[in-house]
């Protein structure tokens, strides 16, 4: 069970950064963001909010046979009627989730014995692998090909993930068209949605957390400011290893 006393603690701290460190200051006289953590450690980050979102949207998907990459946090959150979850390229939360720490999107036969998925969640996975293409093509092949599909984020305008650029890469940024055009390549069905504008994007970029910013700023959307980009595909083309 978590401790009440550390997870008391735990936002304390964060509203005492918010507090302390003010942001009614000049942006433009600042070298240096407020947060170099997505303003994780003054709140929750703004792109959070449009992710879960976007999860709570398409919770119907997330049942059955599903594996998400990373952990199992928006399994549980989020899913219902869960059959089995599978965690490929993480560790699992739950004792009740099957792990595969090396899995690898771009390797198709490490795919093989994970078996195809009523649903796969990948959210802000695909900015960190360089062979896209083929990270699109796996998750593809893991999906059950008549009724599954894939629920996926992308990072659009924000700041360079430090601690995944040391350790294996941080290489992509990417627009609803980019994200479009090499899901259509994969799947014959594709729902793309955009989420920002201006102000949120300038927020985050300079490390403001979603305590920070004006609740109504999360109502309106700008397509030429995408922090965020989320996908559904569904119905493969190409399934084979």
């Amino acid at each position: 069970m978590p401790n009440p006393v550390k997870i008391f603690d735990h936002f304390l701290r964060k509203f005492f950064k918010r507090n302390l460190n003010s942001t009614h200051q000049d942006w433009l006289g600042r070298t240096k963001p407020f947060s170099n953590q997505f303003g994780l450690d003054r709140g929750a980050a703004i792109d959070r909010r449009f992710m879960e979102k976007f999860l709570a949207a398409h919770q119907d998907d997330i049942s059955g046979h599903v594996l998400e990459i990373g952990d199992d946090q928006y399994t549980y959150q989020f899913g219902r009627d869960l059959k089995q979850t599978t965690i490929l390229a993480g560790a699992a939360r739950s004792s009740r989730s099957f792990c595969y720490p090396n899995g690898d999107l771009t390797n198709h036969q490490d795919l093989e014995e994970l078996g195809r998925q009523n649903c796969v969640i990948a959210t802000n996975v695909l900015n960190f692998i360089f062979d896209i293409e083929s990270a699109v093509k796996g998750l593809a092949y893991l999906v059950e090909p008549s009724r599954g599909c894939v629920l996926a984020t992308l990072a659009g305008l924000c700041q360079v993930s430090r601690s995944d650029y040391e350790r294996w890469g941080d290489y992509w940024r990417f627009t609803d068209m980019s994200v479009r055009r090499v899901f259509d390549t994969y799947f014959e069905q594709v729902e793309v949605t955009a989420y920002g504008n201006a102000p949120l994007a300038a927020a985050f970029i300079m490390g403001l957390s979603q305590e920070e910013v004006p609740e109504s700023l999360f109502e309106h959307c700008d397509s030429d400011y995408q922090i965020l980009i989320s996908v559904r595909a569904s119905k493969p083309k190409f399934t084979e290893s």
